[in-house]
């Protein structure tokens, strides 16, 4: 994570993320498997309205699965955390 989230890298890079709307389908069905089951899922449904209000963000939609946090930082008033990438 420090090397891809903390440097703000969210468009792939290694070429095995997915991206944001397949890993939002998955979470999808993660929720659905867990109903089913009876298993309390009350983060993970948080975690699925974030990639909900962020999938609806277009420009959002290609990047990789990480990108939703970018939420969290404009809700903490455009706080970038982020490393300083190794050379």
């Amino acid at each position: 994570m420090p090397d891809t989230y903390l440097q703000g890298k969210f468009d792939g890079g290694t070429g095995s993320e997915s991206t944001f709307a397949i890993s939002k389908k998955d979470m999808a069905l993660a929720l659905e498997l867990g109903r089913e089951f009876d298993v309390p899922l009350q983060i993970a449904g948080g975690t699925y309205n974030d990639m909900t209000a962020a999938v609806n963000r277009k420009e959002w939609t290609n990047l990789n699965y990480r990108v939703y946090h970018l939420l969290q930082e404009e809700r903490a008033g455009n706080v970038e955390v982020r490393t300083q990438p190794k050379d």
